[in-house]
């Protein structure tokens, strides 16, 4: 069953800046919880969480938006992916994009660039 959390108010417009949402579920005694950042405005979005890996690759997903507020902005058709650094196009088909990241040891920094605007994650 899904409530706001007691010292939230339902309906309210966010300002501007980084909020956490955090949604909570439970069945009986078990409760999981989890929280995603996000910052209203972006134009570019990392929809694929920051988290610690083992692995070597790391999925580098998201949308770009329109500056208009009109939905996804399909007239963007690449992006710059850039790891660390490292640059490189990614292709944006209808507003989404997509690419098996390569990571290195240690700290990460992904970041992803439009005309319009940009956002990064790190591991």
């Amino acid at each position: 069953m899904w409530r706001p959390h007691p010292h939230v108010e339902t309906g309210s417009a966010l300002i501007d800046g980084m909020h956490i949402f955090t949604v909570q579920a439970s069945t009986g005694a078990l409760v999981k919880t989890d929280s995603v950042p996000s910052k209203p405005g972006r134009t570019v979005q990392i929809q694929t969480p920051a988290f610690v890996t083992r692995k070597s690759m790391y999925v580098t997903a998201g949308i770009v938006l329109s500056t208009t507020d009109a939905g996804l902005d399909t007239s963007i058709t690449s992006l710059t992916l850039s790891v660390n650094g490292s640059s490189k196009s990614v292709m944006v088909t209808a507003g989404k994009f997509f690419d098996s990241t390569t990571l290195s040891e240690g700290k990460n920094v992904i970041k992803v660039i439009t005309p319009n605007g940009e956002d990064s994650v790190c591991d």
